[in-house]
This record gives structure tokens, C-alpha cells and sequence, in this order.
């Protein structure tokens, strides 16, 4: 529900007509003594808690001999940071802003099971969206490039299971918690894919050596009829060819 209130508020800002006067004194009002080194937690024995959910929108690749897994897809990240609360009255009604990731706190989130270099998800130049509460959201889209083990024992009736491993980095459990927003994940704006049909998805979280970690698995079967008809007919044909040129 809370990926469906950032467009709401959204339609709300536009509605109430904040100025950019209003925006550079409630970022400046922010900005004051903000500290982006420091954990957004009053308590620092206590632990920032992410509320993380995946939406898948399209499987780009699965090479079964390198066994890497691509998906577009986009990450939403939340939390609440308590020195960026403010009263939205005292602001011309402003209910949301945007601030680059460079300028406050963000978690460091990275992919376990990466296929390529681990890298932390995101970019400085991507935006941070906060509301008045505190409230903070930020949304990562990538192509995601994993390991997935894969068992062709039934091919071309094999179904393979294949996970994007989350974890954050460096701050332990005790400093950032995960929980997952959805038991599965989200699928939308899913494009589906000729040759694997996404069977089932589901969503765990643990710890991997005092690390908190977030595991999307996603359940795929191949589509035989996509090996038919791009591969064995494709070959038939071309034998029948053989075999009548040579009459």
C-alpha cells in the first residue's frame, strides 16, 4: 500500500501549488546540523528498520550454461528518518520532497549473489523522497545479473529456482534490520516471457554472518513449445530440405 501512496501524494502536491520558495526553506531547515554519517535513529543501540519489496518487470536472460539470471526490476527501499519531520502548515501545506542520496543518510544495499562486480544498488544521482512524517522512500530500477544454479535433468520440461540475495553492507543486524513489505513479489507490471513462466514467488529474511538479508526467490518452468518451434522444427525442416535436394 505505501508504493501506491507515493503517487498520491504526488497528485496532493501539485494540488496544494507549493512555490520553490517553500521548498528551498523547509530543505535548508532540514539540511541544518543533518549529519548523512549518522544512523537515522534517536536510540543508537537501536537498529534502522527497512522495509524492502522487489518488483519484478521482466525476465532479460537466462543462460543455463553460464547460469546467470537477469531480471528488470525495481527495489523499493523505506524508512523513517526522525530529523527529516516537519509541519506541513508551517510550509504552504508541503507534504513530500525530493533530496539527492548524496546529501543524507541511505542504506548501503548490495546483491549477495551478484553475477558481475558487487556494487551497492542505486546512484548518488538518484533521489531520496521524504514525507512529512519522516517517512522515507527510495527507488532503485535495474537489470539485475545473478547466480542460479541450474538442473536440466527434465529438459525441455525443467523448472529451475533462482533468488536475488539482498543484503546490507557494512552496518550489522543489530544497526539496520530488514523486513520484507510482501510475503511475494511484486509482479504488476510484469512482462511475461516466451520462453519461462514464473510459477511462484516468495520472500524471506535472516541474516547471513551478522549481516540482514532479504531473499526474493522466484519458481520458473520453461515453456516447451518455445524449444519447438525456435529449435526441433527449425532443424526438421532444414533436414526435409536436405533430404529432397539430394533426390
Amino acid at each position: 500500500m505505501w508504493i501506491q501512496w507515493i503517487v498520491v501524494y504526488c497528485i496532493i502536491l501539485t494540488v496544494y501549488g507549493q512555490t520553490i520558495s517553500d521548498y528551498k526553506t523547509l530543505i535548508r531547515q532540514l539540511s541544518n546540523n543533518y549529519d548523512n554519517s549518522v544512523r537515522p535513529v534517536v536510540d543508537q543501540s537501536q537498529p534502522v528498520s527497512l522495509s524492502i519489496a522487489l518488483d519484478l518487470l521482466a525476465i532479460q536472460e537466462f543462460d543455463e550454461v553460464l547460469e546467470k539470471f537477469s531480471v528488470a526490476a525495481v527495489i523499493y527501499i523505506r524508512w523513517r528518518d526522525p530529523s527529516m519531520k516537519w509541519e506541513s502548515s508551517t510550509y504552504n501545506n508541503l507534504h513530500t520532497i525530493m533530496i539527492p542520496k548524496s546529501k543524507v543518510w541511505t542504506p548501503t544495499i548490495i546483491v549477495k549473489n551478484s553475477f558481475d562486480t558487487v556494487k551497492p544498488i542505486g546512484d548518488d544521482w538518484m533521489k531520496i523522497r521524504y514525507y512529512k512524517n519522516g517517512d522515507a522512500v527510495y527507488i532503485a530500477g535495474n537489470v539485475f545479473k545473478t547466480t542460479c544454479a541450474v538442473d536440466v535433468t527434465f529438459y525441455p520440461y525443467d523448472a529451475q529456482t533462482c533468488n536475488i540475495t539482498l543484503i546490507s553492507w557494512p552496518e550489522i543486524a543489530n544497526e539496520i534490520t530488514i523486513s520484507a513489505y510482501e510475503d511475494n513479489i511484486l509482479n504488476s507490471h510484469f512482462s511475461e516471457n516466451g520462453e519461462w513462466e514464473v510459477t511462484s514467488t516468495s520472500v524471506t529474511t535472516g541474516t547471513i554472518e551478522k549481516l540482514s538479508t532479504i531473499d526474493f526467490t522466484i519458481k520458473l518452468k520453461r515453456r516447451p513449445i518455445f524449444i519447438l518451434v525456435n529449435f526441433l522444427l527449425p532443424v526438421f525442416f532444414i533436414g526435409i530440405l536436405n533430404i529432397m535436394s539430394s533426390i
